[in-house]
This record gives C-alpha cells, sequence and structure tokens, in this order.
C-alpha cells in the first residue's frame, strides 16, 4: 500500500470519478494521517481494504 501512496496525485482523482461521494478532504494526503484517509475513503465508499487495494492497484498499472 505505501508504494500506491507515494502515487496520491493520480489515485486520488481516479478515486473521485469512481466514487463522487468522495470530496476533496477525504482524499487530502495529510502527514501521518495515511491510515485515517484511507478509513475514511472506505467508509463512504463501502469498499473493504481488499477491494480499495485492488482498486488503487488497478489504477496504478495504468
Amino acid at each position: 500500500m505505501q508504494e500506491i501512496l507515494k502515487n496520491w496525485n493520480k489515485m486520488k482523482g481516479h478515486l473521485k470519478r469512481a466514487y463522487p461521494v468522495l470530496n476533496n478532504n477525504d482524499v487530502t494526503q495529510r502527514t501521518g494521517k495515511d491510515t485515517e484517509m484511507l478509513q475514511i475513503i472506505m467508509d463512504k465508499t463501502g469498499l473493504t481494504e481488499a477491494e480499495l487495494e485492488a482498486f488503487l492497484q488497478k489504477v496504478q498499472e495504468q
């Protein structure tokens, strides 16, 4: 997951397009708050951690 977070600017755009329920605050990466941010994304989208990781991995491979 750490490798995915390194490319977060790319990832957050894809997340917001795929899940319009997310807003800028939900996907803004803050120092030391990655786990909290990912939990908010999972809560709002209904994705499990594995589903979110798979989605982000797919985006990264594009």
